[in-house]
């Protein structure tokens, strides 16, 4: 029993971290994130569903390279494939790929079309490639989704 115990306070301790890093992202420490991250994996937390995250939180960090080969590095879970979708498209949008972040963008629509922040970074996607109209469209889905996120405003 109380081995069990111990287990079940690890996975709960892991899903935490990954909780917290998820904020601390928001609040730009890409590096806190990471470092909890680290931890996280070290507690059991599944690889695959924790990269996408991870490569995020080096993305904010300024490493757009090692993000890339941090995301590219292993499988995705099927949960995380929104999130690895769209950090993709940020990133090869940041090195000019513009076909990949395209690619990127739209498998993380495919899994979460209900993203407002998603959106508002296909609206600059949209924008960085002379979509004015598509970026319009893309913006004012996202404000509809979430009109209260002034974030939704960028």
């Amino acid at each position: 029993m109380p081995e069990q115990l111990s287990v079940f306070h690890l996975i709960a301790e892991a899903s935490l971290l990954v909780q917290l890093a998820e904020v601390q992202i928001k609040l730009g420490n890409g590096l806190g994130a990471e470092a909890g991250l680290r931890r996280a994996l070290e507690l059991g937390a599944d690889a695959s569903r924790v990269r996408p995250l991870a490569a995020r939180a080096v993305m904010v960090q300024g490493e757009n390279g090692r993000a890339l080969a941090l995301l590219e590095g292993g499988e995705v879970h099927p949960d995380a494939a929104g999130e690895a979708g769209h950090v993709a498209g940020q990133l090869y949008l940041a090195m000019g790929n513009i076909d990949a972040a395209r690619a990127g963008f739209d498998a993380a629509i495919r899994a979460r079309p209900r993203d407002s922040m998603l959106w508002v970074d296909v609206a600059h996607f949209r924008d960085a490639n002379a979509d004015a109209a598509g970026a319009r469209d893309a913006a004012d889905y996202a404000i509809g989704m979430a009109p209260a996120n002034t974030a939704t405003f960028a």
